[in-house]
């Protein structure tokens, strides 16, 4: 009987850390950055989001309106 409750409480232990480890497919994923040559994902991936007017998007980011 004291085997049977011994085997027991190892697989519920065994069981509660795979529930608490998170596995890598749970992991935080991150995006890569935007190429430099692509002014539009520079824009929208600028932590400081906010609408700009055109000129400051060619000065700050080298907008060029004639595109």
């Amino acid at each position: 009987m004291r085997n049977v409750k011994m085997l027991g409480l190892a697989a519920v232990s065994a069981l509660a850390l795979m529930m608490a480890v998170p596995g890598p497919a749970s992991a935080a994923q991150v995006e890569p950055a935007p190429p430099a040559d692509d002014v539009a994902a520079q824009i929208a991936s600028d932590p400081e989001m906010r609408y700009v007017s055109v000129a400051e998007a060619e000065a700050v980011y080298g907008f060029d309106r004639s595109c």
